[in-house]
């Protein structure tokens, strides 16, 4: 048996067909036969089986008993031989393989040896001493109760599930160990040393304290390692093949607690993950490497590189990883090339790249770095993928994708092509007259007011600044663009543009993060599929989500830092560029939308009741109306003719209009819509359900003077391209408020009543809950302090002061829900 510490397993030699007795005799089982070996008349010496001659007379002699010329043997009882006697199985030179089984009995005190033509199945409790088994020889365990022997194997096969001998430390396999369908080795925290392959899709039963070691094997695929369910875990795991090409491949996600050790060889991860807790150690050569798809993981939360230096190799070819997490204070070098899909996550840990590391981006996923936390840093250049889905020629946001260095040179395609832009500006591979009349195709906005600015393939796109792109292959439509760039990683606090910004991290970042330590009140992403601007503010309506190299409009700051903790992990294709996703609201929202019924124009406005709004603009709840983009061919200046949808608030122009709860009177607002061209447009109510069922929804069209109730659907009617005033007036009926909740909770759990005592909230929970109870006037403005109340059954009467005569809106929140009533006090 080889100790954990040896780097190989030498082969086995031979088979003994001879003793150390010079007056043993060798005996052949007669091939006609029908007996069992344990009879005396069932042995020759003639080697081929065919003549009974020299029939032994007792087993007491030290002779050689080989059993051959039958393809199987039975053994049902015991056969006693004397300790210096030796069985030999499969030892003939017949092509036919031998085979012990049926039951196989005990031979008593002679050692076994198996030949190269030997099978032997072990089918029930009996000792074997096994010793010199040929490498091409196959021990089959058939038997749950069959003593596994702890020796030195050619072919193991485990045929019913079965556990690695107590002692003395474990099993070595020379050629290849299989597991069938359906069934495990139980490794029981010992070591087990595969020196060939593994085979079947059986599982084994790994645990804290066991080891495996691949060693010495020279085939291209050692086959793939499968665990159980729940016991995918192991001690070490160490691969030191004889060859670099050879390759094990991970079947299940494998936790290595102590030491992985890629030392010769490749270690596939198969799309599983590999993960070393914080008390392990990972090494790796690049003598094989690491394989890797887009579904696999290496998580290392221990140190790297005790057993060899602290670099990451990938196997050429393979070199892709889903997801790569550090969380150690070792250093990490990418020794080779390395593609990400998902993340890379650093914390403790220094990452240098090396300019090996690659994000990639798709339509479905991009590759990002994730937050770097404390103790984390990346040096070097890093590639990055930055997906354009194309569909409508028009204008674009964007910005760096994460590093610097890049100036408007690096995104100029000449022609365009799927990997570059097609430009047009004064020293651009197209000139600014290529177009077929005087045209910028790259502008930027550095004071954020819409002063656009001819932009040249010098001009710099710095980290945390916007740039407008036109993009597009013919005069209406633009296709998927992958821009692949190079240059230092960004990473930290990034400086941001003035009022016109733009994601500067190979991450996307969450609008609300950003906004709890700047003083941005709304941004505003563009879309060239709509041609107009989506608002974000409080919760409405997007995401709140703007991914890697999309640029922005940001209201209330006109620079800001952006921070490593502004970073999310939304990076699915609900968030590249110019997508949104909805997301639950804050307060209640209503939609209106505006369609075109033959130009495909659409844009959207937001109406919200909040406890906490102002019938004026509340900084963390409303959003203007942005309408202005750069220009066109033919069309110089800034271009504003697109069909729009805002509410208005006097003079001002909303996208997001967040009101306090409704009254006893009903709420009336103003709506414009201007349109690009004179035609069939569809004004569509969306999510008119968020409004209390027994509140009207009217759309009064002022110019035909008609009544249109949107509870019916749409109101579809000609607009003109020369509308610029509201023609049309919103109105939501009174009494909207006892219906407006983010949530409602089950009303027999909360009251909200009076008596002669006064107001009252009374509380029925199932288990301990915290409450705040908050009261308002119609006019939205506070009665009270809110109350914080805290138990299962509570009645809590309020201090409203000299409050009579007049309606009180009360309201009881908890993590989970808000209930909220209007009552007229006496």
């Amino acid at each position: 048996m080889k100790k954990i510490y040896t780097l190989a397993i030498a082969l086995t030699i031979g088979v003994f067909v001879f003793n150390n007795n010079a007056f043993a005799t060798n005996y052949y089982l007669l091939s006609a036969g029908v007996g069992q070996p344990n009879n005396l008349s069932e042995w020759t010496t003639d080697p081929t089986g065919l003549t009974a001659v020299g029939t032994p007379t007792t087993f007491a002699n030290a002779d050689v008993w080989n059993i051959q010329n039958r393809a199987t043997v039975s053994l049902n009882g015991a056969w006693n031989l004397v300790v210096s006697s030796t069985v030999v199985i499969g030892s003939g030179s017949a092509a036919i393989t031998q085979s012990v089984s049926g039951g196989f009995g005990e031979i008593k005190n002679a050692i076994v040896n198996i030949s190269a033509l030997g099978t032997l199945v072990v089918s029930n409790a009996k000792t074997l001493n096994l010793t010199t088994l040929n490498i091409a020889s196959t021990v089959v365990y058939n038997s749950a109760s069959a003593i596994f022997k702890s020796v030195t194997y050619g072919n193991l096969t485990i045929a019913v599930t079965n556990t690695v001998p107590t002692s003395p430390s474990g099993v070595d396999v020379n050629g290849t160990l299989t597991i069938n369908a359906g069934q495990t080795l139980i490794l029981n925290g010992k070591q087990l040393n595969i020196n060939g392959a593994i085979a079947g899709t059986g599982t084994i039963t790994g645990d804290a304290a066991a080891t495996l070691y691949f060693l010495g094997g020279t085939g291209a695929n050692a086959g793939t390692l499968n665990f159980a369910v729940g016991s995918n875990s192991l001690s070490t795991f160490y691969v030191q093949y004889n060859s670099s090409s050879s390759s094990i491949t991970l079947g299940s996600d494998l936790t290595v607690n102590t030491a992985f050790y890629q030392s010769l060889g490749k270690v596939d991860l198969g799309g599983k993950t590999l993960t070393i807790p914080p008390a392990g150690d990972a090494s790796f050569s690049n003598t094989g490497g690491m394989a890797g798809s887009a579904n696999s993981s290496l998580i290392l939360n221990g140190t790297v590189g005790v057993n060899n230096p602290s670099s990451l190799f990938m196997v050429a070819g393979s070199n892709t990883l889903k997801v790569l997490a550090i969380n150690s204070t070792s250093p990490l070098t990418l020794g080779n090339a390395l593609n990400i899909t998902d993340s890379l996550s650093i914390s403790g840990s220094a990452v240098t790249t090396g300019g090996f590391l690659t994000l990639k981006s798709t339509s479905a996923l991009k590759g990002r770095i994730a937050e770097i936390k404390s103790g984390g840093s990346i040096a070097g250049n890093i590639t990055v993928e930055m997906f354009v889905p194309g569909s409508v020629a028009g204008w674009r946001t964007l910005g760096a994708p994460g590093i610097s260095g890049l100036t408007i040179g690096n995104w100029d395609g000449g022609s365009g092509s799927s990997t570059a832009f097609a430009m047009t500006c004064a020293d651009c591979i197209n000139n600014s007259t290529s177009a077929g009349g005087y045209f910028v195709s790259v502008q930027g906005d550095a004071s954020g007011t819409g002063t656009y600015t001819e932009l040249t393939t010098a001009s710099p796109i710095t980290p945390g600044t916007g740039v407008w792109v036109y993009d597009a292959n013919s005069t209406t439509t633009a296709i998927n663009v992958t821009l692949t760039k190079s240059g230092p990683v960004v990473t930290g606090s990034t400086a941001s543009g003035t009022g016109f910004m733009s994601n500067p991290y190979p991450s996307p970042i969450s609008i609300d993060r950003l906004k709890t330590h700047t003083a941005i009140t709304q941004v505003d992403l563009y879309n060239e599929n709509t041609g107009t601007y989506t608002s974000y503010n409080g919760g409405v309506p997007a995401s709140g989500v703007i991914p890697m190299g999309q640029a922005f409009y940001a209201t209330g700051a006109s620079n800001i830092t952006f921070l490593e903790s502004d970073k999310v992990s939304y990076n699915t294709a609900s968030y590249s560029i110019l997508k949104t996703a909805s997301s639950s609201t804050i307060g209640t929202v209503f939609q209106l939308n505006v369609a075109g019924a033959t130009s495909g124009d659409f844009d959207q406005t937001y109406i919200r009741f909040h406890g906490n709004a102002t019938p004026t603009f509340d900084n963390n709840l409303d959003a203007y109306k942005r309408f202005a983009t750069p220009g066109y061919l033919g069309y110089p200046g800034p271009y504003s003719k697109y069909t729009t949808i805002s509410t208005k608030v006097g003079t001002a122009d909303y996208s997001i209009n967040s009101l306090p709860y409704a009254n006893n009177s009903n709420v009336v607002i103003p709506v414009m819509v201007k349109v690009s061209a004179t035609g069939t447009y569809s004004i569509v109510p969306i999510d008119i359900a968020n409004l209390p069922s027994g509140s009207c929804v009217t759309l009064k069209d002022k110019l035909l003077n008609i009544m249109h109730d949107l509870r019916t659907g749409a109101y579809v009617c000609s607009i003109n391209d020369t509308t610029s005033t509201a023609r049309f007036e919103l109105t939501i009926c009174a009494d909207v408020t006892a219906g407006i909740s983010t949530l409602s909770v089950d009303q027999n759990t909360t009251l909200i009543n009076q008596d002669q005592n006064g107001a009252y909230v009374k509380t029925s929970f199932e288990t301990n809950t915290k409450a705040t109870i908050s009261a308002f006037n119609v006019m939205g403005q506070k009665l009270m302090a809110d109350k914080e109340i805290e138990g299962k059954d509570l009645t809590t009467y309020l201090d409203l002061g000299d409050v009579h005569s007049q309606v009180v809106i009360i309201r009881v929140t908890t993590a989970k829900a808000n209930t909220t009533k209007k009552i007229f006090i006496n």
